[in-house]
């Protein structure tokens, strides 16, 4: 709940799973650490569901951030400020910079660290895709027109299926990779307890998106994974840069998606493919 700690141990596992795959991701990306007073403004509409966890591109109205967290006895003080982002920045982002420049991830504090770093891992891949080019999920204020925006970046956007399915996977990879080596670093001492506590909280949330109401999670996790399993991630995360779709597809006049292997950095192979699901987010 300490927003310092949450930067020490959260922040910065997840960005070192992100290099041991070769996967750059701007570390000047901002990560907001919010409550869920705060996320309720971004519920799915459909399912009434809270997320834990949400990236947001080109989106001006002002953030409510956890600055810090005091604990008193048996009560929580928290205090806030407004992360603002003013129109004239959102418009010179669209014309001078691109998306890039306006990505925010949020993240909703107080959670246990190996969950609050697979919701991160999730929404880092969103902005992972938004740096190749890829149009991805955002939110615009109604002043700005999606067709303005498309036509600035000149990008494409890929199936939701396919986006939120290869995010689930960078999630549970996240957490198994958490569970074996995130502990390992001198930032963190943890007893045998809270490690063993920890392990067996992954466990618990593996087999979530089995019953999953949103395909997008469900279904689509399951597919990016089956992907990831047959092809290795490298390929997978190029073909959906190139083409857009999770596995090659041989079709007239394409190369099974071998064009594409200058996009990414060669893949270190150092975390497998894990089995099962994992904990969903809803963007």
């Amino acid at each position: 709940m300490d927003p310092e700690e949450c930067e020490l141990l959260i922040f910065e596992n997840v960005r070192r799973f992100y290099a041991s795959l070769d996967l750059n991701v701007d570390e000047g990306i901002p990560i907001l650490l919010v409550d869920r007073d705060e996320m309720i403004k971004f519920k799915d509409e459909k399912t009434e569901t809270i997320p834990t966890g949400v990236a947001i591109f080109n989106y001006c109205t002002p953030i409510m951030t956890i600055n810090r967290c005091t604990k008193y006895e048996d009560r929580i003080k928290v205090e806030k400020k407004a992360n603002k982002v003013v129109k004239r920045q959102l418009l010179a982002a669209l014309f001078c910079c691109g998306q890039r420049e306006m990505i925010r991830l949020l993240l909703q504090f107080g959670w246990p660290d190996v969950l609050m770093g697979m919701t991160l891992a999730h929404e880092m891949m969103h902005a992972w895709l938004s740096f190749q080019g890829l149009i991805v999920g955002f939110a615009l204020e109604r002043w700005v027109e999606e067709v303005l925006f498309v036509g600035l970046i000149g990008g494409r956007k890929p199936e939701r299926l396919v986006e939120e399915g290869i995010c689930e996977v960078m999630s549970h990879m996240y957490g198994k990779w958490f569970c074996s080596r995130g502990f390992k670093y001198p930032s963190y001492n943890i007893t045998d307890e809270q490690l063993q506590f920890t392990k067996d909280l992954n466990k618990y949330y593996a087999n979530h998106n089995k019953t999953d109401a949103d395909e997008a999670y469900r279904e689509g996790f399951k597919q990016a994974m089956h992907a990831v399993k047959e092809n290795g991630l490298k390929k997978t995360l190029d073909c959906i840069v190139k083409k857009g779709r999770l596995a090659p597809k041989m079709e007239e006049g394409e190369d099974n998606c071998e064009d594409a292997k200058r996009s990414l950095p060669p893949h270190k192979n150092d975390v497998a493919p894990p089995q099962g699901i994992q904990w969903v987010i809803v963007q």
